[in-house]
This record gives C-alpha cells, structure tokens and sequence, in this order.
C-alpha cells in the first residue's frame, strides 16, 4: 500500500529585522576597531617616510658640501657672501656642478660633480616639494600655509620640513 504524499509547502524564509540589526551592530564595531588600525598605520608610514626623507636630504647636502670646499649647496657660485635662493639650492643639487658651484645640465670634465638629486623631493606629509632658503642662522617658525614642504638655512645645513605639531608619539616634526 502506497501511503498518501503530504504536500510540504515551505515558506521562504528571509532575514528578520532583529537579524538584520545583529549585522549592522557587529559590522559597525568592527569597522570601529579596524579603520583607525589602519589609519594609525598610515601615519605612522607618513612619519617613518619623512625621517628617510630628510635624512636623505641632509647626506645629500653633506656630499655637495665636501666636494665644494666645504661651501653647502644654496650659495651662488659657492660664494658663502652671496645670498643664498631657493633656485640656486635646486639647481646645484639636482644638476652637474663644477667645483665653484656652477651648474650645468650635463657632465663634463669641470662639471664632474652631481647631481645630488634627481629633483626635489616632496614633503609626504604635506605634499609640497618647494624648498624655503634662509639667509642667517634661524629657521622661521613652520608655515604650512606657504608653499614649500622644506626650510634650509645654508650657513648651518639645518633642513627641516615646513610642518608645525607633533607626529603620533608626540615629537615636533621640527626636531626629526
């Protein structure tokens, strides 16, 4: 004997409101946990970049400086009475220098030193790759409403970037 089939009939069955609201909840806190992980990361990237960055900088200028009589780069023509510029900076550490400072695009056999640089690198924090050439023994206060990423004082080879505040473990950018 055959027995009777009982017709099932199966309802289809979707996410309740209170199940929905159980995702949404543990979705926002972990997103509460994870995003600022991965923003500490990233800032932490910026700040160990800027150090590489003007540590680079600062043996850059130290290579120029031992090849032009102990003249740092900034000063037209080597000439430490001169005034020194951003522009004269540039060039003499992202072009072929002859030994009294001149620049010259190519190498040759008076310009046989440099370049320094390939070109002037940008700050990673602020993104600004101008560079603030002083002239004395002072840095102004930084300003990152200016243009540049970069101050340089010549006369003492100081190279700091244009950032006021602190990076995360509460040391001036100044002092990096």
């Amino acid at each position: 004997m055959t027995t009777p089939k009982v017709a099932r009939t199966e309802r289809a069955r979707g996410f309740t409101v209170v199940e929905i609201l159980i995702i949404v909840i543990v979705l926002a806190i972990l997103s509460g946990v994870v995003i600022p992980q991965f923003t500490s990361a990233s800032r932490q990237s910026g700040d160990a970049t800027l150090k590489d960055c003007l540590r680079y900088l600062r043996a850059q200028i130290q290579a120029y400086k031992s090849q032009h009589h102990d003249v740092a780069p900034g000063y037209p023509t080597d000439d430490a009475t001169q005034n020194p510029d951003a522009t004269t900076f540039v060039a003499q550490m992202t072009q072929y220098t002859d030994d009294g400072g001149q620049v010259s695009g190519s190498p040759s056999g008076a310009c046989r030193f440099g370049p320094y640089l390939n070109d002037m690198p940008a700050n990673p924090i602020s993104s600004q790759n101008g560079i603030l050439v002083v002239n004395g023994a002072t840095l102004p206060a930084p300003d990152r409403s200016q243009p540049y990423g970069w101050m340089y004082c010549p006369q003492t080879q100081q190279i700091v970037a244009n950032l006021s505040g602190c990076d995360q473990n509460g040391l001036p950018f100044t002092s990096y």
